[in-house]
């Protein structure tokens, strides 16, 4: 069914909130999906980052360092997550892709934020 008037303000409200939180700056692209380890010990969150449950499948904002990875879940909720606790989907037509290039490129990406990176605030990966 569409969006209501109602929803879709309140969507952009909430993405308006995480930009101003995580200071992400430009527009907010989903760079993939993956889900999180359905044998991984589930987390309640809190601060910046997002409660861990099983097997939930998480939208992908940006592949943030080595350690995390910036999340939306199902409830448009944004959050750190832990890398290794999230598994690549098989619907990912390349899911090696995203991995090979973030651990060939992980030392030049750590500490890039804000206005140090690319100009819309995502890490672009490129094969």
């Amino acid at each position: 069914r569409p969006m209501t008037l109602k929803e879709c303000k309140k969507e952009e409200k909430a993405d308006r909130e995480f930009q101003k939180k995580f200071k992400f700056e430009g527009n907010i692209t989903i760079l993939t999906q993956m889900m999180v380890d359905p044998a991984t010990t589930e987390k309640r969150g809190g601060g910046k980052n997002l409660p861990l449950r099983r097997g939930e499948i998480l939208d992908v904002i940006q592949f943030t360092n080595k350690e995390q990875i910036l999340c939306r879940n199902s409830q448009r909720r944004y959050g750190y997550v832990p890398r290794a606790v999230m598994l690549h989907l098989v619907t990912d037509p390349k899911p090696w892709e995203h991995h090979q290039t973030l651990k060939a490129e992980a030392p030049m990406l750590e500490g890039l934020r804000g206005s140090e990176g690319p100009s819309d605030g995502a890490l672009r990966c490129f094969v």
